[in-house]
């Protein structure tokens, strides 16, 4: 089997379309104004992404353990491209953590569970005007921004979400390096760290239900790991949000008295943005990382209380 030529066809604009294209699409590439620069983005994208397969399997990836890797390097190179339809049947190589066709379906599964979640707004007598603003509000323009109409209104969402963004480096080795760990040592430990510290921040947020993702990314130097953590807090509307977690976050931290759809697809494609230098970055330590989150099962993401009742999916 060889690489696959891909022609591509419609374009399709739903929502759980979207997200796809927000996340990863315009995180790797840049931006559409067209369905036409959908289509053009995406042949770059499979370019992309099967020059990245080259540099990764010469540092020493094996993209399904267990496999031929022959094998998995062709279902790889020839996954199944999402954002556009197309007309050749291959299949998904189910490398979610790098493929980004594979990732971009995971961020569409996990926005179908949050936006299940915040359920539309009770009513309150509304108005003529207030009738107007929701269907404004319901309406979806591609690749922009929430913009809300300025006009009174009188529903009652039944829940408010709280985006954080939090983010931080860590060394690839500690300095000096006293215990004289190894790099997969010392990432070993990084990754167990994370894992440990979530139920941690759960507990003193107590949500209804909260959304918790970790990525991790080698830096442009190669001696440090950025992390970001991105988070998702569904609360009630007189819940407060704790200060100390407050005071300790580094970047966003929004809170969302009246998440609409619309708000809560720019959120996810925010919190599940893809780790571009997992396709950009030095090979050698993306290799690393795949590695050490392979050897240590760790899971980049949990869910907690209201947000596991739905289906989980695969990391």
């Amino acid at each position: 089997m060889s690489d696959v030529i891909f022609k591509f066809q419609a374009v399709p604009n739903r929502y759980q379309d979207v997200i796809q294209r927000m996340a990863v699409l315009y995180a790797l590439r840049q931006p559409a104004q067209t369905a036409h620069d959908v289509v053009e983005l995406t042949q770059q994208l499979v370019d992309q992404w099967r020059a990245r397969i080259g540099a990764l399997t010469s540092a020493g990836w094996e993209p399904s353990a267990g496999t031929r890797a022959n094998h998995s390097i062709l279902y790889a190179r020839n996954c199944k491209p999402t954002f556009v339809m197309t007309l050749q049947r291959t299949r998904p190589c189910h490398n979610r953590l790098v493929c980004p066709f594979c990732y971009a379906r995971w961020v569409r599964e996990v926005w179908q569970m949050i936006d299940a979640e915040f359920p539309a707004p009770d009513p309150v007598a509304p108005t003529t005007e207030e009738t107007e603003a929701g269907r404004v509000l319901r309406s979806i323009a591609l690749d922009t921004e929430s913009e809300e109409p300025a006009l009174p209104h009188r529903t009652t969402f039944r829940f408010h979400l709280v985006e954080r963004h939090h983010y931080f480096t860590r060394p690839v080795l500690p300095e000096g390096n006293p215990q004289g760990l190894t790099l997969f040592q010392n990432l070993a430990g990084l990754l167990n760290n994370i894992e440990q510290q979530r139920s941690a921040v759960v507990d003193m947020v107590d949500p209804v239900g909260a959304f918790i993702y970790t990525t991790i990314e080698p830096d442009e130097q190669r001696q440090h790991w950025r992390l970001h953590h991105r988070q998702i807090f569904k609360l009630t509307p007189d819940q407060e949000f704790p200060k100390s977690i407050e005071d300790a976050t580094s970047g966003r931290l929004t809170r969302y008295d009246r998440p609409t759809r619309k708000d809560i697809l720019q959120i996810v494609a925010r919190v599940c943005r893809y780790p571009v230098t997992l396709i950009t970055g030095d090979p050698e330590r993306t290799v690393q990382l795949l590695t050490a989150r392979r050897n240590t099962n760790f899971r980049g993401y949990s869910r907690f209380r209201s947000f596991r009742r739905t289906r989980q999916y695969d990391d």
